[in-house]
């Protein structure tokens, strides 16, 4: 007769009971786990808890600052190995909860081009009012919403152009203002889904303007060029609405 093993009752681990027995409290030096990571600082009721360490073997990795109930919660940073220097190089530094990134805090992206976000966190994604520094020189300051560009936001181009409006899921989209400043020119208008659809181009009095247009643009001759915008505007709004 077979011997079938899933009719045998459960039985943990010898270690589970001899951990439970330890009754880690308070301040421990060195701990090793069983897959040789290392956790250094405060523990309460077999946890980590209060200020500490812990070195991750498999990612390289390490964390200094708070936990909670054996998680990542509070003020802390994290780091990870750096292959050449063989030194721990932070990533973020800020707060955290439920072991995720939550609160106020800066992430960087690329130290060797100065690449790194700045400001607030939801579960691990950017969410909320934030500063994202692009390896290109371009700069994003404004909202976020589950890790991309959302709401009012400005950009700042590495060219020195800028715009300043709507943003939806990383996109522009909505009413918005682009600042063409090497021409001398700032378009008024809406965007769709990262493409402008309508608008008035303005000349703006900029001494920085070095690539202005060859000619100028042409007076507006419409009746009713606000009413005319206004409508196209409209339109999009429901087309938005429609997808």
């Amino acid at each position: 007769m077979p011997f079938l093993k899933h009719n045998l009752p459960y039985t943990e681990p010898l270690w589970h009971e001899s951990d439970r027995k330890a009754q880690k409290d308070g301040y421990r030096s060195t701990f090793y786990y069983t897959n040789r990571d290392e956790y250094w600082g405060m523990w309460k009721d077999n946890k980590r808890h209060g200020r500490g360490r812990h070195y991750y073997h498999k990612g390289k990795a390490m964390y200094n600052g708070l936990w909670e109930a054996d998680k990542r919660a509070g003020k802390g940073s994290y780091a990870l190995l750096d292959p050449k220097s063989k030194e721990y190089r932070t990533i973020y530094y800020g707060e955290w909860q439920d072991d995720m990134k939550h609160g106020n805090g800066i992430y960087y992206y690329d130290h060797e081009v100065e690449s790194y976000y700045e400001g607030n966190w939801s579960c691990d994604k950017r969410h909320g009012f934030g500063k994202m520094f692009f390896p290109d020189g371009s700069i994003y300051e404004g909202g976020w919403v589950d890790d991309q560009e959302h709401g009012r936001g400005t950009l700042y181009l590495s060219n020195g152009d800028v715009y300043d409006g709507q943003w939806e899921h990383g996109v522009k989209h909505g009413n918005g203002n682009f600042h063409l400043r090497s021409r001398g020119h700032v378009l008024v208008g809406s965007w769709f889904q990262g493409t402008s659809k309508c608008g008035e181009i303005k000349s703006v009095n900029d001494s920085s303007a070095d690539k202005p247009f060859e000619y100028e643009i042409p007076e507006l001759k419409l009746a009713d060029p606000t009413g005319v915008l206004a409508e196209a505007r409209s339109h999009l709004m429901e087309e938005k609405q429609k997808s």
